[in-house]
This record gives C-alpha cells, sequence and structure tokens, in this order.
C-alpha cells in the first residue's frame, strides 16, 4: 500500500515537509504503567500514525509549529491527543528517533 494510501492528506503539504516525514521514525515505542492501563490499543494506534505522519493532534500552536521545524532540525517532537472527552495522552519522539514515549498528561 502507498503512503499516500495511507496517509492521503500528505500530498496538501509541502515538498520539504514530505521529504522530512520520509525520514521521521519513532524508535522503541515506550507506554508508561498508567498510559497502558487506560489507553485503548485501538486509539493508541491511530493517534501513532497520526504523530508520525505529521498531524499533532491537539497540541497548541506553538507546539505545532516546533514540531514543524524538528522534522527538519532533529529535534523532540510532541504531539497531544484525546480518547474518550477527557482522557488527553502525549505521544513524545526523542530528537535522536530512539524512541518514543506514550504517556498520559499530568492531569489525568
Amino acid at each position: 500500500m502507498s503512503e499516500t494510501a495511507i496517509y492521503p492528506f500528505v500530498n496538501e503539504w509541502s515538498t520539504q515537509r514530505q521529504a522530512a516525514l520520509k525520514k521521521f521514525q519513532t524508535g522503541n515505542v515506550i507506554f508508561t504503567t498508567e498510559a497502558l492501563r487506560r489507553l485503548p490499543t485501538e486509539d493508541v494506534y491511530h493517534a501513532l500514525a497520526r504523530h508520525r505522519a505529521g498531524d499533532w493532534g491537539d497540541i497548541a500552536t506553538d507546539g505545532a509549529r516546533r514540531n514543524d521545524r524538528a522534522l527538519i532540525d532533529g529535534k523532540r517532537i510532541c504531539s497531544v491527543y484525546q480518547v474518550h472527552i477527557a482522557t488527553e495522552f502525549w505521544i513524545i519522539t526523542e530528537w535522536d528517533r530512539s524512541s518514543t514515549t506514550i504517556c498520559l498528561t499530568n492531569n489525568q
């Protein structure tokens, strides 16, 4: 299956961003204990696919800009997603792309 079939909105992005996305690796995916216990697996997989595709979820505009720049500069990437109405979680990929952590926000 082609990348376009999996992520149809990729065609709308700039060439530079598309090139950066092809290099975006998540490394080992690590769950905190509470995230593993409380988050539905299917929702996490969907959010992780969005994260890898450059859809930063509900993160603030300045955070989204930092993430866009991090694709080029090789810095940490953070996304925020929600399951249900009140359960918010982060997906954080380290600067060296060696690992990605899935954790609940502090107020959970």
